[in-house]
Parts: structure tokens; sequence; C-alpha cells
């Protein structure tokens, strides 16, 4: 309000706007908000804004425009201009929750969320007030200055689910808006704490959850440099700080609709975040290999491109029994300890080591997986860890206990049409290589597994002929 009567001043004494006030209307305007987007509805949103406020007593996010700033809209959902960030959707039947709901945007990727513990009303979907007026500054905020990213929780059940609805989707989005992921700063909408319940085995989910994303994890350091921050912990300091609200001076909003549901794409029932049937355009396979790439960076390591003549085979060694019941398996190797006899028995020179990832740290398993010429994996989300292979190596994944051949090989399938730079071979199993002994097909589908010597010798030996094929 100074600013604007100087500036008031000036125009009235001189009749012109002077270099000065020009000035001034800069300083004036710096503290208003501004945004940009790509998507082109809220489930597909993304959005960076410029000076976005939060009131940390209604818990609700403010975008304010100078009092006398011309109307533009905000959107052009459904081809309409939108000129607020509550738009509503047309209604549609068999959809997530919030999914009919006023907003602007969802601050997750889709896929699977996980069951939060924490009431999410508030910002699912996300919206904010549009203020004519004054901004409240500096004087009564708590100023954000990094390039955060604002994200509704990580999916801490599994390593795949962590790396497809959120490591992948925040790369993409930061890619899209020419950011440096690594010099974010990730805010989760909800802490491992709020986002899991209070149960025992939910305990357990929390400090897997906590491990995954701080220092011995997959997201910082590794992703970003910055650790990652909540918001509960920012509420906290703006008030010991005895200010009203949290000013994000460059934040990114929405996750796009990005969820990686890969092997569903087509099914419009499982495409509650996206364009249905429009993923394959989106060109993944580009980013999954900057991703790779960005990872090899930030742990200093050097891709493997030397001769495959000498492989180096890593069985994954599987633990961890689903939902802590034992009756499920593990979808584990069962005779982990022959396979890797047979291998050193059948291909002369071969380094051949079995691996739990499980409790190493993600430096580690990186350098062992940029090492890797040669994976052999069971299905499941731990399978997606070939994503971090190097150019050339070869990844062969066990297929899943079924008849139905179209779910069988479905990491397989979602891997493979969306990157180039490593090789993928399916292990067909047959009944007799199932330990569960069951026509249940949900327990049948994480029973333990028996590999046969003469197939998986023979799938080993095709990856090692195309390698030399193939080069590097």
């Amino acid at each position: 309000v100074f600013l604007q009567n100087i500036q008031n001043f000036l125009m009235r004494e001189h009749r012109y706007e002077s270099k000065f006030a020009s000035q001034l209307g800069f300083l004036r305007l710096k503290n208003f908000s501004s945004h940009k987007c790509f998507g082109s509805r809220k489930e597909t949103r993304s959005c960076i804004f410029k000076n976005l406020y939060f009131d940390i007593t209604t818990k609700k996010f403010e975008y304010y425009v100078a009092p006398d700033a011309f109307e533009v809209p905000v959107s052009f959902d459904h081809g309409i201009s939108q000129y607020s960030f509550s738009i509503p959707s047309k209604p549609v039947k068999r959809r997530g929750k919030g999914f009919n709901r006023e907003g602007f945007l969802f601050l997750h990727a889709g896929g699977r969320r996980g069951k939060s513990q924490r009431n999410r009303f508030w910002y699912d979907p996300w919206q904010a007030t549009l203020l004519h007026g004054p901004s409240p500054g500096e004087n009564s905020s708590l100023v954000i200055p990094d390039t955060a990213i604002l994200w509704e929780s990580v999916s801490p059940n599994s390593f795949g689910h962590l790396l497809v609805d959120n490591i992948i989707p925040i790369f993409i989005i930061s890619r899209f808006f020419g950011l440096a992921v690594e010099e974010m700063q990730i805010i989760l909408m909800a802490s491992c704490e709020e986002h899991l319940s209070s149960t025992n085995s939910s305990k357990i989910a929390v400090a897997w959850c906590n491990k995954l994303i701080n220092s011995s994890g997959l997201v910082s350091p590794g992703l970003t440099n910055k650790s990652v921050n909540n918001l509960s912990k920012l509420i906290q300091e703006t008030q010991t700080n005895k200010k009203r609200k949290i000013l994000f001076r460059k934040v990114v909003l929405g996750g796009g609709g990005l969820g990686m549901w890969l092997h569903l794409q087509e099914s419009d029932y499982h495409e509650k975040y996206a364009d249905p049937g429009k993923r394959d355009s989106r060109g993944y396979g580009f980013f999954f290999r900057e991703i790779q790439q960005h990872f090899y960076k930030q742990y200093s390591i050097r891709e493997n491109l030397a001769s495959f003549a000498t492989p180096n085979v890593v069985v994954l060694d599987k633990h961890g029994s689903r939902g802590g019941n034992e009756k499920l398996g593990e979808r584990k190797i069962a005779n982990i300890d022959s396979v890797v006899q047979w291998i050193k028995t059948e291909i002369p020179g071969a380094h051949v080591s079995k691996i739990n990832f499980q409790p190493l740290s993600w430096s580690s398993q990186l350098d062992i997986l940029s090492k890797t010429t040669i994976f052999i994996t069971p299905r499941g989300s731990v399978s997606f860890r070939m994503l971090f292979l190097p150019k050339g190596a070869y990844a062969i994944v066990v297929s899943k206990p079924t008849s139905d051949l179209s779910e069988s090989n479905w990491e397989s399938d979602c891997w493979f049409r969306y990157q180039t730079y490593f090789g993928i071979l399916n292990y067909q199993l047959s009944k007799s290589e199932i330990a569960t002994k069951t026509e249940d097909p949900k327990i049948l589908e994480d029973s333990d597994i028996y590999l046969t010597r003469t197939k998986i010798i023979s799938l080993i030996r095709q990856a090692i002929t195309l390698q030399m094929q193939e080069g590097v």
C-alpha cells in the first residue's frame, strides 16, 4: 500500500509513469500470484505457481491478484473460460473419492495411493481461494524460498509403488516445467505417521516409509538433494515464528494423472486419473532413460559399458511375506541356491550372486544394479529395479502363476514398451514349478516358485547371445 501511494503521487505530480514508479510497480507485483499449467482437466493437470499462500488457520490456499488487474481465466476446462480454482467435474460413475468434487487438480499421480488415516477431504481435489487485494507479503508469512512440489504422500507399501506412483511422476513433471529435480524441495501433505495408522503392522510400514524417503532411501538424497519435508512441520514452524501464512515462492502442484499402472493403461475402469487409452503417446521411455542417468549422476556412478562376454549375473533373493500371512508365500525363488550353482556350472567365467536388496541402502543397490549384465527376478514390484540396469543389460522376469497369459507377464510388457536401453526375457512358469498347490488365485499368485535348470540356463544363453549381437 505504501509503494502504491508513492507511485500514485509520482503519476499525479508528473503526469507520467517515471522509471522509478515503474520499478515500484514491479516491487508491488512481486508478491502477487501467477501460474502456468499443462493438462486439460483436474485429473491430468499439473501447475507451477508463483507466490502461492497457505493460511495455517483456515487450511486454505490463497491466490492473490492485484486489485486493478484484468480478470483472466485460470483454465479452460470443458472448453469454457474458468475464473476460479473450484471447477466442477462432469459427473462420472465408479470413480475414486473426490473425483466428482469441485477442485482444480489432484496432489497425487493416481495409481495405488494407500489408505491414508488422515482426513484429506480439505485438499483432495486441491483448490485455492482467488483474492483481489494487497498480498500478505513476507512480514506475516513463513517464506519457502526453494522451488517446491506439494505431494499428497508417498506409497510406502512397496519399492515398485514408490517408484511408479511417486518418483517417476515427480521426475517427469519437473522436466515438463524445465526444473532441476535435484534442487527441488518435496513437501508431503501427510507425513508417514499421518498417512498410516498406529497398528502394529503399520508401525513397520511407517518405519519402512521413513527409510524410503530419508537418507538411506530412494527419494532423498537421490531424486532430490533436499530433505523431504511435510506440511505439518511447516505449520508448526509458522506458528513458532508467530506468522499466519506460508508463502511458497515457486511451487509445483498436481500429479498430472501420471500414476503408472502401465499394464492396465487401456482399461477405462482403472484409468481414474488419466485419459483412457492415450498413455502410449506420452513418451515415457525418454524419461525412463533420463531417470536412470539422473540417479547414476546423483551417486557418481559410471555406467558399465564393458564387454558382455563375461556375464555378471544377479539373482534377486526376495524376502518378506505378503501381509504377514505365511500361506501366501513370498513370490521368492525357493531353489535360489541351486539356481546360482547351475549358472556357475553351465556358464563358465560368469560372476553369479544372489542378493536381497531390501536391507541395503539405495546407493548400494544402485551400485550393484549398474554393474549387472543379467538380472533374474521374480515378478512384482521388486522387479522394477530393472529400470536402473545399465544400457545393454538383460532382465529375466519370472511370470505370474496364472493360466491367463494376458496377466502373466505384465511387468515385462509395461517396461518393454516404454524403453529400449535394456532387454527383457520372460521365464514362463509351468504348474509343476509353483510351490503352493492350490486353485485359489489369491494364494496362487503369491506362491513361491522353483526354477527349472534347462529353462533358466537357456534364457541366460539367449540373453548373452543377444548382447553380443546388439553390442552396447
